[in-house]
């Protein structure tokens, strides 16, 4: 009787410590778990993602390593939740270089094509500077259009897109003007100085400032002025004399001030 009760005894202990082991030790290959492991290892031999967004790829490792080594199943599944969005994180993080990069290539094929039409007079054999301006008889209109302070000539920011200038006819008789003085006054020098009005980063400004002066020097030399004569000082978003808080005061800060010496 007494070897019974001991044989029973050790029954039940061994039959309670097995029900311990399975809930101590719980299924963690859910579908959750499956599924986050699938994305990350398929984002991680992305060479796009590898590129682009390595310091989010990073991250989304150290996630898979905690997740791989997690035995508790409510943990295992937060990870695979955090490792699904990290690895979203990445994805988009790569798109939006992609996206970038195309739209970059846009613009610039877009830039390369306005300069070849404004180049197809040259390329059909027409070689003719444009004279159309009579210093004498437009001087007090371009005055009036375009007058600075101190005597020179100031663009203003309605004569602006981006970092190309809209040449209209006013603009190109300033331009022909400041040609024909200099290529009938050797002596003279040009300086054009550009200001923008602050809207992005101060490197990005000085960019648009220098893209926005050397518009204005392609078109000088492209009416018979040496490049030497032209001096472009890009100031970028400094010296406002109107309120950014308003198109008319931006309009006013983005401007190349042009100086005949």
């Amino acid at each position: 009787m007494k070897l019974f009760s001991l044989v029973l005894v050790g029954f039940l202990f061994v039959g309670c410590s097995g029900k311990n082991a399975s809930v101590a030790t719980p299924q963690v290959k859910n579908s959750e778990v499956i599924s986050a492991i699938k994305m990350y290892k398929k984002a991680k031999v992305d060479k796009g993602v590898q590129k682009y967004a390595s310091e989010e790829l990073y991250k989304a490792s150290k996630i898979a390593n905690a997740l791989s080594s997690e035995s508790d199943g409510v943990k295992a599944g937060y990870y695979a939740k955090l490792l699904k969005k990290q690895v979203r994180i990445a994805e988009l993080t790569k798109k939006e270089y992609e996206l970038t990069n195309q739209v970059n290539e846009i613009i610039t094929r877009r830039n390369e094509a306005i300069e070849d039409a404004k180049h197809q007079d040259v390329d059909d054999g027409n070689t003719e500077v444009d004279d159309t301006v009579s210093v004498d008889t437009d001087l007090e209109e371009i005055k009036q259009s375009f007058g600075g302070s101190d005597g020179g000539f100031v663009i203003g920011g309605k004569y602006f897109d981006n970092d190309d200038l809209v040449l209209n006819s006013k603009l190109k008789g300033l331009i022909s003007y400041i040609a024909n003085d200099l290529r009938n006054n050797s002596q003279k020098n040009v300086t054009l100085t550009s200001y923008t009005d602050g809207i992005g980063s101060a490197a990005y400004s000085v960019d648009m400032a220098l893209r926005r002066a050397n518009r204005v020097k392609e078109e000088l030399v492209d009416r018979g002025v040496d490049e030497d004569r032209i001096k472009v000082v890009p100031k970028g978003a400094v010296d406002f004399i109107g309120s950014n808080d308003t198109d008319e005061g931006r309009a006013k800060n983005n401007r190349i001030v042009i100086k005949i010496d």
